[in-house]
């Protein structure tokens, strides 16, 4: 086995000594491979539909932190750049939007919007502004309006992990009825988690 040649005598395998590390390396890497997934599992560190997560979003100087609800349901992703759609409460990231982006997200309006910022907010908005087109109960062409923030950090177990490749999707309703959260985080971010 791995070059190193092998035996049998007896019902029972010998592998010479070249062979012998070879063999020990390779066993320790697989079980590595197949233990940690398994231990992770064990041990709950694994997110699973209905975890409830903190989340820190930073725009600028401005940062905003609630708690977002993993949803398997959430499968959005930005058609542009494909990168997932976390979908979070307007109310939960005002106090980082400038007033008149707030005002046109929830006037589902962002033409608006982009006439009436100021010039030196104009390009950085414009390049961040994204919108997603979804589908949902009762509603089969929607337009949500979402913005790629500075840096966005998800906790797991105490730990907060920095995800840069996430569009925020803003929505205009209440996700949650007792509001235990206020965004969504869907299976295409549980691996950068």
């Amino acid at each position: 086995i791995f070059d190193g040649g092998a035996v049998t005598y007896g019902g029972l395998m010998y592998i010479s000594p070249q062979g012998t590390l070879k063999a020990f390396l390779f066993s320790v890497g697989l079980c590595i491979v197949l233990v940690m997934p398994i231990g992770r599992i064990l041990s709950g560190k694994v997110l699973r539909e209905g975890s409830i997560v903190p989340v820190h979003i930073r725009l600028g100087d401005k940062s905003v932190r609630f708690n977002a609800l993993v949803d398997t349901g959430n499968s959005l992703i930005d058609p542009v750049t494909g990168y997932p759609v976390m979908v979070v409460e307007a109310e939960s990231v005002r106090a980082i939007l400038p007033p008149k982006v707030y005002a046109s997200v929830m006037s589902n309006n962002m033409g608006l919007c982009i006439k009436d910022i100021s010039k030196e907010d104009e390009d950085s908005w414009i390049r961040r502004v994204h919108l997603i087109p979804f589908k949902s109960i009762g509603r089969e062409n929607g337009m949500l309006t979402g913005f790629r923030p500075d840096n966005i950090r998800v906790g797991q177990g105490g730990i907060f992990k920095e995800i840069n490749d996430v569009i925020v999707g803003i929505c205009s309703i209440k996700l949650s009825n007792n509001s235990k959260y206020s965004a969504l985080v869907g299976p295409a971010m549980l691996p950068k988690i």
